[in-house]
């Protein structure tokens, strides 16, 4: 289910046209609102999982998220799994939030003003922060930083685009963006509309959390269904 057939279901049922310049930007523009709201109900869905590299820098103690995934697909890292990261594929380094930094500041400032090995890191805002500037006899040993963690929802603009949602919980694209519609219309169906848009968020977080095979590796698409009602203005 891409783009294009998700904003043309909701056009369908909002009896609106995708050949008006201004109807179809609407449709789009909505779309890309409901999937901002799948990520805000939960960052961390595990459809967002992904692995990511860095690669270490003589000298240089900050590096940014990355801006691609180690598929290089421009997933960029939102949030990062704190206890993943890893230099080969056995050696973690030790996470220190900047809460735990302000019981030992003194070791924190030498630490960061030293070259050598680093054993642990911080994040300060949205870079990674080596306890020390790596030596280049440590890069050479680890050149690979390897990390994960969770990417965002990215605006869809082509017909062709896929959101990252799976196939089978897309359907909630549609819901979010009709109530959109019906409310733009001044439609009096949009509350029922929103309604039915967050209980299925709900119910994306509730298989979830039971450990539906939906949230982890396995992707086999639920049963959901259009249940967006048509508004009281719109006859079949």
């Amino acid at each position: 289910m891409d783009f294009e057939a998700i904003y043309d279901e909701i056009a369908r049922h909002a009896r609106m046209d995708t050949g008006n310049t201004a109807h179809l930007a609407n449709l789009k523009y909505w779309v890309n609102r409901a999937q901002d709201d799948v990520y805000a109900a939960n960052p961390k869905w595990w459809f967002l999982k992904d692995e990511y590299t860095l690669t270490p820098v003589v000298g240089t103690r900050r590096y940014a998220f990355p801006a691609t995934n180690v598929d290089s697909e421009a997933y960029p890292l939102a949030l990062l799994d704190t206890d993943s990261v890893r230099v080969g594929t056995t050696s973690p380094l030790r996470y220190v939030s900047t809460d735990d930094l302000d019981n030992y500041d003194w070791d924190w400032v030498i630490e960061a003003n030293s070259t050598g090995s680093p054993f642990w890191y911080t994040i300060t805002g949205t870079k990674l922060a080596l306890s020390k500037f790596p030596s280049a006899e440590w890069i050479a040993a680890n050149p690979t930083i390897y990390i994960r963690g969770w990417s965002r929802l990215a605006d869809m603009s082509e017909k062709t685009d896929e959101s990252r949602i799976p196939d089978g919980w897309r359907q909630v694209l549609s819901e979010g963006g009709l109530w959109r519609a019906f409310r733009e219309r001044g439609d009096s169906d949009w509350k029922d509309q929103r309604a039915l848009f967050y209980n299925k968020l709900e119910e994306m977080k509730a298989l979830c959390r039971s450990g539906h095979p939906m949230s982890g590796p396995v992707r086999a698409p639920l049963p959901f269904q259009f249940t967006g009602r048509r508004g009281s203005n719109v006859r079949d």
